[in-house]
């Protein structure tokens, strides 16, 4: 008897991800959405992208269907401005998908 397993749909986050603001010399801690993978298999974040780079910027727990965090914590004033941060999601199967999302996130110039 032979099994075949399905991998209908990529894994996606329980909830849309939301933009954040900050300013110079703020710390804010991001929590990531779990992971949902209707599937049932085993998902977790492949990468993540951040345009342009922020060099301020730490992931955590990224093996882990929940539980993720983003540390944000800029300290220039060359940091400030608006970034695109995208995060890929894959799931581990025969045929495994993949799945990208997006935030904004603006730090501000201190006052």
């Amino acid at each position: 008897m032979n099994v075949t397993f399905v991998n209908n749909q990529a894994p996606y986050f329980f909830e849309p991800l939301e933009n954040v603001q900050l300013a110079i010399n703020d710390t804010v801690v991001v929590k990531l959405p779990e992971i949902i993978d209707t599937d049932s298999s085993l998902a977790f974040i492949k990468r993540i992208q951040v345009f342009p780079i922020a060099s301020f910027l730490v992931l955590y727990n990224t093996k882990q269907k929940s539980g993720s965090y983003i540390t944000l914590k800029p300290t220039k004033s060359s940091h400030s401005g608006t970034y695109l941060c995208i995060i890929y999601l894959l799931d581990v199967s025969v045929t495994p998908r993949q799945s990208a999302f997006q935030f904004e996130f603006q730090v501000l110039k201190s006052i």
